[in-house]
């Protein structure tokens, strides 16, 4: 629009600077003396050139304002005369040159509700104050994730209906987000809600808040909600919760404990009982060898090993046959001598 009303300006000094170059030339014609002519000529070259200057200078202005660029991750919505027409996505576009082009971001944005200082919308405490199924007061601190959706339509309702994304965040978002979280919570005891309903109470709140945005014509997506922390208004409850949660750590601790003493006696059961099998195993090996042996232990067997070894030591041996079996015999002389050497 201020574009639009410097082209404006701009084409009216150039008109009104042709309205003079053109009265300046009719003085010349009609001037008496050479100081008249000379003035008029004067003036009409600073009017012509001044209605020049301001026209062109007005189509460029003009020319700029024929096209606009949204950045990445932007929705543009053209307003003219504080009606907005079009919506564009991102990228190069043309529009009108007497409209102006409001940018609105699709970048994710954090909406925090906290207690804690520096954090948040508000920066200080901004927890919401939510009931639960079993009647404790308790301080929710959660997130939620969101942006908006981009496309035409819902970029001129939001631009309609809030103008800004601040206006979007503190307008519709924020009173919708601690509603339907107060809902969520109401609906589970306060042990669960803390607990093991922590992850179904942010997907209930997601839906919810899903829902009642969408009946406002506002496409804004909601991406998550956080529950990070939830904590009791009564001392009592909390002091008596905080209790319980030391009492369960220690049964926990107890419980890990007797586990894995367990295991360690099933360990060493395991391994004795595998040093008793490999001593039976072994003791099964000998006794098996031992039986091979005995088994190919035969008297000619023996009587052979005996003459190996006697005829080792330098003995003379002679074997006299008989009926029934052959008889080994060591010389007496032989056998005397040596030990006389010995």
């Amino acid at each position: 629009m201020i574009r639009a009303i410097i082209a404006g300006v701009l084409v009216l000094v150039a008109i009104a600077g042709l309205f003079g170059w053109l009265a300046a030339r009719r003085r010349v014609r009609t001037a008496t003396n050479e100081y008249e002519i000379r003035d008029a000529q004067g003036v009409a070259t600073i009017a012509g050139w001044a209605s020049a200057v301001a026209l062109v200078a007005g189509v460029i202005v003009l020319a700029t304002g024929l096209f606009t660029v949204v950045q990445a991750n932007h929705a543009g919505v053209e307003v003219f005369f504080g009606k907005p027409t079009r919506a564009f996505q991102e990228g190069f576009h043309l529009k009108n040159p007497l409209a102006s082009v409001s940018q609105i971001p699709g970048l994710q944005q954090e909406s925090t509700y906290s207690n804690t200082v520096g954090e948040g919308e508000r920066g200080g405490p901004d927890a919401v104050e939510a009931i639960t199924a079993d009647n404790a007061v308790v301080d929710v601190e959660a997130s939620v994730l969101w942006a908006l959706d981009l496309t035409g339509d819902s970029a001129i309702a939001a631009y309609r209906q809030y103008r800004t994304l601040d206006r979007i965040r503190l307008d519709l978002l924020r009173p919708v987000s601690r509603d339907v979280i107060r809902d969520c919570i109401a609906a589970v005891a306060f042990e669960e809600a803390r607990t093991s309903q922590r992850e179904a109470i942010g997907d209930c709140a997601r839906v919810g808040i899903t829902t009642r945005v969408d009946e406002f014509g506002v496409g804004v997506a909601i991406r998550a909600v956080q529950i990070r922390s939830m904590s009791a208004r009564s001392a009592e409850l909390q002091s008596g919760i905080d209790r319980k949660l030391v009492a369960e750590q220690a049964a926990r601790e107890a419980e890990f404990r007797k586990d894995q003493a367990e295991i360690d006696a099933e360990t060493a059961q395991i391994a004795a009982e595998g040093v008793a099998n490999a001593e039976i195993e072994r003791a099964k090996g000998i006794a098996e060898a031992n039986r091979l042996v005995d088994q190919s232990l035969t008297p000619s067997l023996l009587r052979y090993r005996q003459y190996e070894f006697l005829t080792s030591t330098g003995n003379t041996v002679w074997v006299l046959e008989g009926d029934n079996e052959p008889q080994l015999v060591i010389p007496m002389e032989a056998s005397s001598a040596e030990d006389a050497g010995n």
